[in-house]
């Protein structure tokens, strides 16, 4: 049974992906939090920047790296509506991000616009050898359902 912080901090999630939809981006949203509270925020702006790499976890781990001037993110979790891309993971393992909180998975999304084959993300960790704490399950029908409404 998933806690209610992590049930909490995930309708924030969801509530980045729904501002995204409304200005016409895939319907992914994401929170980073750090000692309990939500330090940056982030939704996918890939349509509305004409930016293929401004997915909703790059974008919140940009906000809050540039607004405290830092490339590391220790201490932190982030949670998102959907599993990350390989891109989105590899910049969650450069910037030290702790616990990964995820909603749906893109295994259970198909067929979406890009196929990613058998990636997951425990698969890419284990050929990069970081070490984050996964979280699976968080309000994956309310995630799913987001995601194939945009």
């Amino acid at each position: 049974m998933p806690s209610n912080e992590h049930i909490d901090f995930m309708r924030h999630a969801l509530d980045e992906g729904r501002t995204g939809a409304a200005a016409g981006n895939p319907a992914i949203g994401s929170v980073i939090i750090r000692d309990g509270q939500i330090v940056a925020r982030g939704h996918n702006t890939v349509a509305s920047t004409c930016d293929p790499t401004c997915h909703a976890e790059t974008v919140a781990i940009r906000h809050i790296c540039q607004a405290e001037k830092v490339t590391e993110l220790p201490g932190t979790t982030l949670y998102t509506t959907m599993e990350p891309c390989p891109m989105c993971m590899w910049a969650i393992c450069m910037t030290g991000i702790d616990r990964l909180v995820m909603g749906a998975r893109i295994a259970d999304m198909q067929p979406l616009s890009v196929n990613y084959g058998s990636y997951s993300v425990e698969s890419f960790l284990e050929l990069t050898d970081n070490k984050i704490d996964v979280v699976n399950g968080i309000l994956v029908d309310d995630c799913a359902a987001l995601r194939r409404g945009s």
